[in-house]
């Protein structure tokens, strides 16, 4: 627009304080419902925390190496320490071949 004229300008000015009022809008609902998924946030860590804690009570009784494993099919995690030796990966089942 070369030389808008006053009305031009105003309904300009106009749809661009309607956005920015809803823009505004957005940004205060997104803090809102960032600050209600951290109020939940401790009652997830306590229901992660007991289903960890379920699964490997579970597999007590298994040889570290092993229970380690069958808890990694659960979805636990564990990283070893510095110095510690990683756990060998199980390897894959083999696929039976057809037989001639």
């Amino acid at each position: 627009m070369a030389m808008p004229s006053a009305a031009e300008i105003a309904t300009a000015a106009a749809a661009y304080a309607t956005s920015s009022a809803t823009q505004s809008e957005k940004k205060d609902a997104f803090d809102t419902e960032q600050g209600q998924v951290a109020a939940l946030r401790p009652a997830a860590d306590k229901l992660i925390k007991d289903i960890w804690d379920h699964i490997e009570f579970t597999y007590r009784d298994e040889p570290g190496p092993s229970k380690r494993r069958k808890c990694r099919e659960w979805g636990l995690t564990y990283i070893a320490r510095p110095g510690e030796t990683p756990d060998p990966e199980e390897p894959a089942p083999e696929t039976p071949q057809p037989q001639p």
